[in-house]
């Protein structure tokens, strides 16, 4: 609850900071604890450049192994893409790099993939599909090459080609 002892210590109420989504209320006891402990947070930014969410990655073997703020009037995962802040920018006459979590987006960008982006969840959304096609209508899907990544690349690939888009499949061996 380090977290919560901090924003309490600003000023913030607990039941202000429960509605953000960064603190949980126990069934059982009435306590508060924070929603991304041991994890790794980053920010979500909608196209905007403001923070509407954040997710959070486990440093061990637990799961699941990312986890969002929860839906809200303001964040809603099916709607939004990790790194879109940035990929609009820049996307112009260039293709989207679709990929599957926050590392993978930050690790691409970090070697001038500055396109790169992810869904906020396990399948990419028609919403997630038309947010990109306003800035571009070229895809390369770099999915896991593991089973799902495989299967989440083939829906990704009929997602793009219903819209009208032209995708591509990275395969990367070893990955």
């Amino acid at each position: 609850d380090n977290l919560l002892k901090y924003l309490k210590s600003k000023g913030y109420l607990e039941d202000d900071i429960l509605k953000t989504g960064l603190i949980i209320k126990t069934e059982k006891t009435n306590r508060y604890y924070d929603r991304f402990r041991n994890r790794i947070i980053f920010p979500i930014f909608d196209i905007k450049k403001k923070i509407i969410g954040f997710g959070g990655r486990v440093l061990d073997d637990s799961l699941p192994k990312y986890l969002n703020s929860p839906e809200s009037m303001v964040f809603s995962k099916g709607n939004n893409l990790f790194g879109i802040h940035i990929a609009k920018e820049t996307v112009k006459d260039k293709s989207f790099f679709l990929a599957e979590g926050y590392m993978d987006v930050i690790k691409m960008h970090s070697y001038g993939y500055k396109t790169a982006v992810a869904s906020l969840g396990t399948a990419l959304t028609d919403n997630q599909v038309k947010l990109m096609k306003r800035y571009s209508n070229n895809f390369y899907v770099v999915y896991d090459a593991d089973e799902d990544g495989q299967k989440a690349s083939l829906k990704a690939m009929n997602m793009l080609k219903q819209n009208n888009l032209n995708g591509k499949v990275v395969i990367m061996s070893d990955a």
